[in-house]
C-alpha cells in the first residue's frame, strides 16, 4: 500500500470517527435541552406551587388574626358587659 492509499485511509477513518462524534455530541446536546425543559417546567411547577402556598398563607394568617381580634375584644369588653373592661362606645 502506498503513502497516499494510507493518508487517504487514514483521513477517511478520523473523518468517520468524527462523523461518529458529532452524532454524540448532538444526541447528548438533545438530551441536555429536554433535561433542561423538563427541569424549567418542574420549577415553574414549583413556583406556582410555592405562589399558591402564599397565598393560602396569608388568607390563614388573616384568618387568624380576625379570630385573634375577635377573642381579644371578647376578652377586654365582654359578653354584654359581663366581664372585662368597659367598652369605649356606648351602643344606644
Amino acid at each position: 500500500m502506498s503513502d497516499t492509499q494510507e493518508i487517504v485511509q487514514r483521513l477517511e477513518r478520523e473523518m468517520a470517527d468524527r462523523a461518529v462524534a458529532v452524532e454524540r455530541v448532538d444526541a447528548f446536546k438533545a438530551q441536555f435541552n429536554q433535561a433542561i425543559k423538563a427541569f424549567m417546567a418542574a420549577d415553574e411547577a414549583v413556583r406556582s406551587l410555592n405562589d399558591h402556598d402564599s397565598i393560602v398563607d396569608a388568607q390563614i394568617a388573616t384568618v387568624v388574626d380576625e379570630h385573634l381580634r375577635a377573642i381579644d375584644r371578647l376578652c377586654r369588653f365582654g359578653i354584654d358587659g359581663g366581664f372585662g373592661e368597659k367598652h369605649p362606645v356606648r351602643e344606644v
